[in-house]
């Protein structure tokens, strides 16, 4: 099981790393081993080519994982954004916001054998203990698990499986339909300025087609929200 999580891990996950924090020994033949894993989660992926491919010379990425704002309800504003591109633009480097999964594996071992592994999961006992708010950070646990799904079960049963061991539909956002970016009382973008400035420097670096046709999907997508808004569905 292990094994085959690694390779789908390796090919499923984006540069993903694993790292062993400590390891330690509670009894006789047994011992908890520590663990964080890395990755640059599918929501950012775009971001991140953004980066690799940066029109205006290489970057250095900055990678950083958002744990510490596990508290916090998430939601994207143009203004964060155009603030990323500023500085990718003016300094050269640009953050990238990545996952990262803590746990805590207990083995024990009989003649040298493994005879039994259990492992939990850090951010699992806290969005159950309600301490996670940020929908970012709960995407990024689903994700991880979507990779230790076990060969035969289908994907309704490993859904299920989940569920009933983390209530992720506690974390605020997770439950509702989310068009980001948009305010939550209106149709319009958030910060009118901030997009003006967002636009300006996207129609810099790749010119104006693909700033008018990253433009037109944001407008598509207000007006989406206000037929939501107003019943048309």
């Amino acid at each position: 099981m292990h094994e085959r999580y690694v390779e789908r891990a390796g090919t499923d996950l984006r540069e993903v790393s694993h790292a062993t924090v400590s390891l330690r020994a509670v009894a006789q033949n047994e011992y908890v081993v520590q663990w964080s894993t890395t990755f640059v989660p599918e929501k950012m992926k775009f971001l991140y080519d953004l980066a690799l491919n940066w029109p205006l010379g290489a970057l250095e990425i900055e990678k950083k994982d958002i744990l510490d704002r596990q508290g916090e309800i998430s939601k994207f504003t143009y203004r964060a954004l155009f603030a990323l591109l500023k500085r990718a633009a003016l300094e050269g480097k640009m953050r990238i916001p990545i996952a990262k999964i803590e746990g805590a594996s207990r083995l024990v071992f009989d003649g040298g054998k493994l005879e039994r592994h259990e492992e939990s999961l850090t951010l699992v006992s806290a969005i159950n203990a309600g301490r996670v708010r940020n929908k970012r950070v709960a995407r990024d646990l689903l994700e991880y698990l979507d990779c230790r799904k076990p060969p035969g079960t289908s994907l309704e049963a490993w859904d299920d499986a989940v569920l009933e061991k983390c209530d992720y539909y506690s974390v605020p956002g997770m439950r509702q339909l989310d068009v980001d970016g948009m305010d939550a009382t209106s149709s319009n973008v958030e910060d009118a300025t901030a997009v003006l400035g967002f636009f300006t420097l996207v129609t810099i670096a790749f010119g104006f087609g693909f700033g008018a046709w990253y433009m037109h999907g944001v407008q598509q997508e207000a007006v989406f929200r206000q037929m939501l808004a107003e019943g048309a569905y």
